[in-house]
């Protein structure tokens, strides 16, 4: 059985052998395989363009919303603190932090690079991060209020997530709810 067993192995390793070298020659004698593949490699650092496009694009949108969800997380507090009469006691409190947060966001939004990205699409997430720049000032404004109604600052995230669904769409990807991101 052995016997049997060392001659299988012998005879794999000669097919093997001869397969490889059938394929070296043809590799160098044809120069119509190079151009192929060359086109591959072309359709590859497409493929990889892509990548990295749909990475700067996630990669500064994560940002964003890490950037901003903890302010969010103040100012949403302090809207159902608003809404609970429970919560009267540390209504000023809450009140006080979500106006804070809500300036501090702008100040933080500005301090946002856009990184990794063309001209074209770095102007437009630019354009909406001034949206969403807008957004805080208006959450800023409408807090300080005593009616507090924050829709406009709520339309002002809407218009972000309308900016950046072009240029997340075109680069195969879903489009974004920042709303929802950083709520």
């Amino acid at each position: 059985m052995k016997k049997i067993f060392i001659l299988f192995a012998m005879l794999l390793a000669l097919v093997l052998t001869a397969c490889g070298q059938t394929q070296n020659n043809t590799d160098s004698s044809n120069g119509g395989d190079t151009n192929a593949e060359e086109t591959a490699e072309k359709k590859d650092d497409g493929e990889n363009d892509e990548a990295a496009i749909k990475k700067a694009l996630l990669s500064n949108y994560l940002n964003v919303a890490k950037t901003v969800r903890p302010y969010q997380t103040k100012i949403n507090m302090y809207v159902e603190s608003v809404n609970n009469p429970e919560a009267e006691a540390t209504i000023e409190t809450t009140k006080e932090d979500a106006i804070t947060a809500a300036e501090e966001a702008v100040t933080a939004i500005e301090g946002i690079k856009v990184e990794d990205l063309d001209e074209d699409k770095t102007a437009t997430f630019n354009d909406a991060l001034a949206e969403l720049k807008g957004a805080y000032e208006a959450y800023a404004k409408a807090l300080g209020e005593e009616e507090i109604d924050v829709a406009a600052a709520e339309e002002k995230i809407n218009a972000t997530n309308e900016k950046l669904t072009p240029v997340f769409e075109d680069a195969g990807l879903h489009a974004p709810n920042l709303a929802k991101e950083i709520n």
